[in-house]
């Protein structure tokens, strides 16, 4: 088990270096704003009226005056998102779009696009806050004509250790992603994504039986002959806080991404930089923690072993080594407070073989339920 262990983080390493010279790559390109387009923003909310303000104010300190339109698309929420609305609009100018009845993100969007007049459209999650540099550097990108949508991760408003933990998870996400943008990355981020008018029509808009949207939308660009790419800035979203929540959205990522591996499995094939990393790690993180329990329990039947303590003890210090690029991809504050670089050790021991087992409960999920959702179906 040590010898095939140690194959797997030499693989590992190798596929990691190479993700971080396209990284760096991706990175030094320069990239000017020939000409700033007018955006329309579509904000679809769903109970986030204690948010929403955050992000229509975070707009118009992004982008220039007079270049962009706002439609909130208020689906049916149970909360006071109307009344927090009303009072917004006294400050700031946008429209408003009520369903009525509850139509969910995909339909939501697609409908209202129908009223904008934008040449890009830009949709952002009611608790997602934007900034100058990352609008700056998808309209950046955009000017490219190879280029047909543009994403941002994310980086967690909230505090606290599990934000954390999501933190470096989004960074390492963030890395495969942005590591494949010269070939088309293989997800957008929903809750910062922009995409050219004419592509967005070319893909027929979101598929509203897709259960993770964004992705899908990544791929059919791609799959239409354009690049679909992740910026290089974070843009700040809330992000669960318990682990009911956490292990909700995970599934849904989860067998989202296995319906797109369904759905798209060939294109797929074009990125196997990217899937391998993924895979290794989640290996190693099995061999880990099979190494560490193998050992606890021999060392409980057999008494002290020297050898098995120093080789669990190297275990435990090497191993999440490995994380250390996600933490200081996504989480900048390390350099004021390098004592953040710890956080390798709980992602790689206890977050990620938790993430883990949410991935194989949502493969199953998604493997089992592909079927059921054809075209005219909800995803989610």
């Amino acid at each position: 088990m040590i010898t095939y262990n140690l194959i797997v983080m030499g693989l590992f390493l190798i596929v990691l270096t190479a993700m971080l010279v396209n990284l760096l790559v991706d990175y030094r390109r320069e990239r000017k704003i020939a000409k700033y387009p007018f955006i329309s923003f579509l904000i679809p909310t769903y109970k986030d009226a204690d948010m929403i303000s955050g992000t229509i104010k975070s707009i118009y300190s992004s982008y220039k005056k007079g270049k962009f339109e706002i439609f909130v698309l208020n689906d049916c929420s149970p909360d006071n998102t109307l009344e927090v609305l009303k009072k917004l609009r006294k400050t700031y100018k946008f429209n408003v779009i009520t369903n009525k009845k509850n139509l969910g993100k995909s339909a939501s969007i697609n409908n209202a696009f129908k009223r904008t007049k934008g040449d890009v459209i830009f949709i952002v999650d009611s608790d997602t806050n934007l900034n100058k540099g990352a609008v700056n550097d998808i309209v950046a990108r955009l000017n490219d004509k190879r280029i047909g949508g543009v994403s941002c991760r994310y980086r967690p408003k909230n505090e606290g250790f599990f934000a954390a933990m999501q933190t470096i998870e989004y960074g390492m996400l963030g890395l495969v992603q942005i590591s494949s943008n010269e070939y088309s990355t293989l997800s957008f981020w929903g809750g910062c994504m922009a995409i050219k008018r004419k592509v967005f029509e070319k893909a027929g808009k979101l598929s509203e039986n897709a259960i993770i949207e964004d992705a899908d939308l990544a791929l059919k660009i791609g799959g239409l002959g354009y690049l679909a790419q992740e910026s290089q800035y974070a843009i700040e979203s809330d992000v669960p806080d318990s682990f009911k929540s956490w292990y909700k959205q995970k599934i849904r990522w989860t067998s989202g991404f296995m319906q797109n591996l369904i759905k798209h499995g060939g294109y797929f094939i074009k990125h196997p930089v990217a899937i391998t990393l993924l895979c290794l790690y989640g290996i190693m993180s099995i061999f880990f923690m099979y190494t560490i329990v193998t050992t606890l329990v021999n060392l409980r039947a057999v008494g002290f072993d020297e050898d098995a303590i120093l080789r669990m003890i190297g275990n435990y210090l090497f191993y999440p080594l490995f994380s250390i690029p996600y933490v200081m991809m996504n989480m900048p504050k390390w350099k004021r407070n390098p004592f953040r670089l710890l956080l390798v050790f709980p992602y790689a021991m206890i977050y990620y073989p938790l993430l883990t087992i949410a991935t194989i409960h949502g493969f199953i999920k998604g493997i089992l339920i592909y079927k059921k959702l054809k075209s005219g179906k909800r995803g989610w």
